[in-house]
């Protein structure tokens, strides 16, 4: 079992998050610790999925992962939901938002398991290749 973290960006109209630059500081961060397990986009908003191996500091993640969406410019409504090692329908799970509101949340029930759909993705600028 490993917790599962699930990244839910590009929901503000004036954030500076595009999905490819999370991805890539989230492999960074995850390097040797969890992996990148997805990511998807929709119309509005997109999402990226992680896993940690078992034995990791939540609290010490919840951190990181807060400090890289500050960084990379992610809006107040950016959020991630963080559902412990071992976590089953019926347990609550955690949500915490860049803007500051870190929150233990009841259970989900069965049919609100599934992750909302993404609304959408925006992509980074084209870089030029030299």
């Amino acid at each position: 079992m490993s917790t599962a973290i699930y990244i839910y960006g590009g929901i503000d109209e004036d954030d500076e998050l595009y999905r490819d630059d999370l991805e890539d500081a989230v492999r960074g961060l995850v390097k040797g610790t969890g992996r990148l397990t997805g990511a998807g986009s929709g119309v509005d908003a997109f999402n990226v999925d992680v896993s940690l191996d078992d034995g990791q500091d939540v609290d010490s993640w919840i951190a990181r992962l807060l400090e890289a969406l500050e960084r990379l410019g992610a809006g107040p409504r950016t959020y991630f939901e963080v559902y412990p090692s071992g976590w089953k329908e019926g347990m609550p799970y955690r949500r915490v938002e860049v803007s500051g509101k870190d929150q233990w949340l009841p259970e989900k029930s069965a049919s609100a398991t599934a992750k909302p759909k993404p609304k959408g993705a925006k992509k980074s600028p084209k870089k030029k290749r030299g």
